[in-house]
């Protein structure tokens, strides 16, 4: 692996960091939480306290995300933030650097070679209101790694297992991460029969490695104690909410994060529609071992979109990163057509042009009197951008601290988990996933208590009981409908409206 990335010159080594570097600086210099992170670090807080996923923090879908959080946050406390972000960074470099060096360990491309690795860092860091270790992000390795091993299998058979079953081992992992993955599953072993004569024992090779990580996974629930609570909520109801609900997992439009990917992403996009129509004409002109690169980015492409049909109208920043890397393979090839100087330099201006223009409005929102035609309001209206503080927050903030005493745990219905860290709050309960509670309080989902996967009433009046919160963040009123529900146990909960919300203390 690392003999790939030594044939690479040390300037894009450097160019590719301090790209990234400069690219990501927005996340340190704002009151900055995603959607995604921000419920993977409550839930984190709650292992750290010494919880357990799914019985002390409840999330939709695997806990992969959230075992990783938490090891940074029992390693380095309230700054594990921080420290994932700069951890991201690398994990970035080393991934765009490992593309790169499979593209020019293969001689894919002649000359200027490394426009690939600057389009994928200006794919996976744009556009900045979005940038966050999500299941797409954490992905991305894994696929290129394995995509890269059917490529070069040899007749080595010894190094082909190892390969193979490091893959299927990688793979399973990015299953358990986004059970999404699955169509990559696929997509790799469709590769793999398509791109070499198949043998059963090394097709066994790659089913043994996945196998090991899902037993691996499974024996670590079991050892937990966490096996039903898995079923329940990592299982059942997320893929029950996956194929029957159509609303979005947070509150943002999945309009508006298409509509500002690809305001951020279509000049590399345009490019690599004119990369991918000349491969399609002229493909039998290319080697083989060339062919065969291009062949997994078809089908990293079909596998990527495939997520994006089955995703509708729940799409969000995980799913659409995933189309980076082949973007960025096809939209270096066009790069490398015959252009004149003039028309080349427009391109230049249109690759950084619509990042230019962002980075502009995130200067704006960190530098208010200097930017005047900028607010955080107008401009979380025209990018929806939810990741920073607005106006909501400022006026809970300020509400929340006249208080006496001042609250320190909260609980906040809506599907918006990044509210508690601008708040500064802790989550009382281990109701961290909104949009889960939603479903399974009969009070808030529409079916009678009782029905299958709904939350008992006995569970909610004893969470209540035990991790009673100091203030309650209503934006909808729907807290009054467990007040009449356990009179005796919320009752004593009074309701002041603080702007277009309800603080129940």
């Amino acid at each position: 692996m690392f003999r790939l990335l030594q044939h690479i010159p040390f300037t894009v080594h450097a160019l590719v960091l301090l790209l990234t570097v400069l690219l990501r600086l927005p996340v340190f210099f704002l009151d900055y939480f995603q959607a995604d992170e921000s419920l993977y670090l409550l839930c984190a807080q709650k292992l750290a306290a010494g919880g357990e996923i799914y019985q002390d923090a409840w999330i939709g879908g695997s806990p992969m995300m959230v075992w990783l959080y938490s090891l940074f946050v029992d390693v380095f406390g309230d700054s594990a933030l921080t420290v994932i972000r700069i951890v991201t960074i690398f994990y970035l470099y080393f991934t765009v650097i490992y593309f790169q060096g499979m593209l020019f360990a293969y001689k894919v491309f002649q000359k200027n070679e490394f426009a690939a690795a600057i389009f994928l860092v200006l794919l996976l860091c744009t556009p900045w209101h979005f940038q966050e270790l999500n299941t797409g992000l954490m992905m991305i390795w894994p696929f290129t790694f394995s995509f890269h091993v059917i490529i070069r299998l040899t007749i080595e058979k010894r190094r082909n297992f190892r390969r193979l079953f490091q893959a299927g081992l990688l793979l399973m992992t990015c299953f358990l991460i986004d059970y999404a993955a699955v169509t990559f599953f696929l997509g790799i072993m469709i590769a793999y029969l398509s791109i070499r004569q198949a043998k059963t024992d090394e097709f066994f090779t790659l089913i043994l490695g996945a196998s090991v990580g899902l037993v691996v996974f499974l024996l670590l629930l079991h050892f937990k104690g966490l096996i039903l609570e898995y079923w329940d909520l990592g299982l059942r109801h997320y893929f029950r909410t996956f194929f029957l609900d159509e609303s979005s997992r947070y509150a943002y439009s999945p309009l508006q994060v298409v509509l500002n990917f690809l305001l951020s992403w279509s000049p590399v996009m345009l490019l690599g529609i004119f990369g991918f129509i000349h491969y399609r004409l002229r493909i039998y002109s290319y080697l083989i071992v060339i062919r065969q690169v291009e062949q997994t980015m078809l089908l990293w492409l079909i596998c990527a979109g495939m997520i994006l049909i089955f995703s509708g109208w729940k799409i969000g920043y995980h799913d659409l990163i995933l189309f980076a890397p082949p973007f960025a393979f096809y939209g270096a090839k066009a790069w490398y057509f015959k252009m004149k100087p003039l028309i080349r330099l427009i391109v230049v201006l249109m690759l950084i042009g619509p990042t230019s223009f962002m980075y502009i409005e995130w200067v704006g929102l960190k530098m208010p009197q200097s930017f005047g035609l900028w607010s955080a309001e107008g401009m979380g209206q025209k990018l929806g951008i939810q990741s920073v503080q607005n106006r909501d927050d400022r006026i809970l903030k300020e509400y929340l601290k006249k208080m006496d005493p001042v609250p320190q745990k909260a609980w906040i219905m809506e599907q918006n988990p990044a509210r508690y860290h601008r708040l500064g709050l802790a989550c009382a309960t281990r109701y961290t996933d909104y949009g889960v509670v939603k479903r399974k309080f009969s009070y808030l989902s529409g079916r009678a208590p009782g029905y299958v996967g709904q939350e008992p009433d006995a569970e909610i009046f004893a969470q209540f009981q035990d991790d009673m919160p100091d203030v309650v963040i209503d934006p909808s009123g729907k807290f009054e409908l467990l007040q009449q529900r356990f009179p005796s146990l919320l009752g004593h909960f009074q309701a002041e409206q603080v702007g277009r919300y309800k603080v129940w203390q």
